[in-house]
C-alpha cells in the first residue's frame, strides 16, 4: 500500500474543508453598513469580534422602521403637488383651506399626530403634547385675507384680520408668523394701521415627501389684566346653569358683549338641509338625537364659549321654562 499517496490526499481534503467553513463564516456575518446616530455621518462596518458584537435586534428594528416609513409613504401616494418642497407657500394656503386643488382632504391629514406646542419667546420650552384630533387651527381665508373666525375687537367686523410672515427656515423646514392687525382702506389701497395682541407661530416640517403641521409657537406673555376675568365673564359663570333654556343664555351672552362665532363647514357637519345653520350662526355642529355644538366669542378679550344643547333647535328663541332647548354643559 501506498502510505505518501494516501497522506497527501487526506491533507489536501482538510485544506479545501478548512477553506470552505472559512468562507461560509465571513458570509453569514452580519454587517452594520450605516449609522443612523445623524443625517450626513460617514459610513461604519462593525468587526466581528466579541468586543464589538453586532446587535441583530436592533438591526432587525432599524430595516423595520425603514419598511414602515417607506409604507406610510407610499400609503399617502398620490401626494397633492404642493407637497414640493419650494411650494410651500401654496401648500400653506391648502392647508388653511383644508383641502388641495382636487378637493381632497389635506388639514388632518398633513398634521402630525402629535403637535408640540411651545413657547413662543423661548421655543426651548415645550408647553404641552396635543393631539391633533383636539387641534384648533387659528388661520382661514375670507375675501382672499388671512384671518380669525372670531368678531374683531378693533373695527366691529365678523372675523379678526392677521398679518401673516410666512418664512423658509430650511430646506426642510417652513414657520408662519401671525398676530391680529387692523387695516384701512380698500383693495389695492389697503394699509396695514397696527397689529395688536401677542404673537404666535405654526411650524411645517417635510416629512414623508410632504409638508406637515408638527409645532404651535405659543406667547405665554400676559399682562395681569388679561388673566384676570372680565366682568362680561363673570356675568356668565355667574347665571350659567345646566338645563337652563338656551334662549336665556344666548341673551346673557349677547348683552354681555359675546359674539356668534360663524362656523364655514357647519352645514357639512349638519347634514341635509342644515337649516340651523341658517338660522343660528353660532351653530357648529348637530348630531341626529338632538344634540348642537354653539360657539361665542368675547369681544372685549377673545376668550371663547363652546355651549352644548340638547332638544328642538327651533325654541332657540323660547325663554323661560317652556322653552324645549336647554343647556347641557359649557367649557
Amino acid at each position: 500500500m501506498n502510505y505518501p499517496k494516501i497522506i497527501a490526499a487526506s491533507l489536501v481534503a482538510l485544506v479545501q474543508a478548512c477553506s470552505t467553513t472559512s468562507t461560509k463564516a465571513l458570509d453569514n456575518t452580519p454587517i452594520l453598513q450605516e449609522s443612523i446616530a445623524g443625517s450626513g455621518s460617514k459610513a461604519q462596518v462593525a468587526p466581528n469580534s466579541s468586543k464589538n458584537p453586532i446587535n441583530g435586534s436592533s438591526a432587525q428594528k432599524i430595516n423595520t422602521e425603514q419598511q414602515n416609513a417607506e409604507v406610510e409613504q407610499q400609503s399617502n401616494a398620490p401626494l397633492p403637488v404642493s407637497c414640493a418642497k419650494e411650494e410651500y407657500t401654496s401648500f400653506f394656503e391648502q392647508f388653511v383651506r383644508g383641502k388641495d386643488d382636487q378637493g381632497n382632504e389635506i388639514r388632518y391629514t398633513f398634521t402630525s399626530p402629535y403637535v408640540q406646542v411651545r413657547d413662543y419667546q423661548d421655543p426651548s420650552k415645550l408647553l404641552e403634547m396635543m393631539s391633533r384630533k383636539n387641534d384648533e387651527f387659528s388661520i382661514s381665508i375670507r375675501d382672499y385675507t388671512w384671518v380669525q373666525l372670531v368678531p374683531s375687537q378693533v373695527d366691529n367686523a365678523p372675523y379678526t384680520r392677521l398679518k401673516l410672515d410666512i418664512q423658509r427656515v430650511n430646506d426642510k423646514t417652513f414657520r408662519v408668523d401671525y398676530i391680529k392687525a387692523q387695516y384701512a382702506g380698500v383693495d389695492e389701497k389697503e394699509q396695514l394701521v397696527r397689529t395688536y395682541g401677542e404673537p404666535n407661530a405654526y411650524i411645517f416640517e417635510h416629512r414623508n415627501g410632504c409638508w406637515n403641521l408638527t409645532q404651535k409657537l405659543q406667547s405665554t406673555k400676559r399682562s395681569p389684566k388679561d388673566n384676570a376675568p372680565t366682568s362680561s365673564r363673570a356675568a356668565i359663570e355667574s347665571q350659567l346653569t345646566q338645563q337652563m333654556p338656551y334662549g336665556d343664555l344666548r341673551n346673557i351672552l349677547l348683552k354681555n358683549g359675546w359674539q356668534p362665532v360663524v362656523t364655514p363647514d357647519c352645514k357639512i357637519n349638519v347634514g341635509g338641509k342644515a337649516e340651523v345653520c341658517d338660522q343660528l350662526p353660532e351653530v357648529e355642529a348637530c348630531s341626529g338625537d338632538g344634540y348642537c355644538l354653539m360657539n361665542f366669542a368675547n369681544q372685549s378679550d377673545g376668550s371663547k364659549l363652546t355651549v352644548t344643547t340638547y332638544g328642538d333647535y327651533r325654541d332657540w328663541r323660547t325663554t323661560g321654562q317652556e322653552s324645549k332647548l336647554r343647556v347641557t354643559r359649557w367649557q
